[in-house]
């Protein structure tokens, strides 16, 4: 199997972040483990993962981090449900 396109997730550095980021994605949203390449694979996508990387935000930096997130998503997938 090749490896996937892997989206790469920050995450804030708090104790247990990580273990709470994987319970979310793995048990609510249903993605796979894929422990030889250490990400998770999206499910019914063999060709995309994601992976958690720590982000360095200095404090207040949540607020960067939606700011740039709502940014994203409002001119990357707006399109697309538009056509819906």
């Amino acid at each position: 199997m090749t490896k996937p396109f892997t989206i790469h997730i920050p995450m804030l550095r708090e104790k247990g972040m990580l273990d709470r980021m994987s319970d979310f994605y793995e048990g609510i949203l249903g993605y796979e483990r894929d422990l030889e390449l250490n990400i998770l694979r999206v499910p019914n996508h063999s060709n995309l993962a994601i992976c958690f990387k720590y982000s360095n935000f200095a404090k207040g930096g949540v607020e960067e981090i939606k700011s740039r997130s709502m940014n994203f998503s409002s001119r990357r997938v707006f399109p697309v449900f538009a056509e819906i």
